[in-house]
């Protein structure tokens, strides 16, 4: 029986179609360009097939260089040029209400949610939630707010599970047609421990054993300082 500990994550950079990280359509210029150089090198036009060759590596290179948000040199000199020139005209500054420049004069958000909607609405338990509708494209987005426990206090087995519960939970996404996609956002802060102290304090009796509880009084006072909620 194997005793390996899985690792859990996919944290593996994207494979882009390509030859070394040149999109497929830059090497259909990249192939183009050649052509004209070999037929300026057959032509025996030496400076201008000098000329050519030093242009298209000058293209290319940057095609290769990518940052750690994967992203090309061209593409991050074309956000730049498209962010000097809205900001030269004023569209990145965002006024709403009355005074704004939004054409109703209503508090929207910025940018692609201004024309979303958010509504509230009571679930099947009583709860109330906000549901946000994007009439334009017939999209409705719902947020669900989950809180894990801590895996430094669970066996392994357990920790195995709820990874796959949460694997199965997220494959079972795309047998329903009506879910477009689904994003998860990681909030982690520092645990004051309180939490902890008060959960122990609660389950503690004057006749535990002196063993279990010094175990949960060390555990009360050192797992908070590694832990985050």
């Amino acid at each position: 029986m194997s005793t390996t500990r899985p690792q859990y994550g996919n944290f593996r950079p994207t494979r882009r179609a390509g030859l070394f990280g040149v999109p497929i359509l830059a090497l259909g210029g990249l192939l183009a360009a050649a052509v004209v150089g070999f037929a300026l090198l057959v032509s025996q036009h030496w400076p201008a097939a000098v000329g050519w060759s030093v242009l298209t590596v000058a293209v290319t290179a940057p095609l290769l260089h990518r940052d750690a948000h994967d992203r090309h040199t061209w593409m991050n000199l074309g956000a730049r040029v498209a962010f000097g020139l809205r900001r030269r005209a004023g569209s990145t500054v965002y006024r709403s209400g009355p005074a704004g420049n939004t054409p109703d004069g209503k508090c929207r958000l910025p940018g692609l949610m201004a024309a979303s909607e958010l509504t509230e609405h009571v679930d099947a338990y009583g709860q109330p939630f906000a549901l946000l509708a994007v009439p334009a494209t017939h999209h409705y987005s719902v947020v669900l707010s989950a809180a894990p426990a801590d895996h430094q206090l669970m066996d392994e087995t357990n920790v195995d599970t709820l990874v796959a519960t949460w694997g199965g939970w997220l494959a079972d996404l795309g047998h329903h047609p009506s879910i477009d996609g689904a994003s998860v956002t990681v909030e982690t802060a520092p645990d004051s421990g309180l939490t902890l102290r008060r959960n122990i304090s609660t389950q503690l009796v004057p006749d535990a054993p002196e063993f279990a509880t010094a175990v949960l009084g060390e555990i009360a006072q050192t797992f908070p300082a590694s832990s985050a909620h």
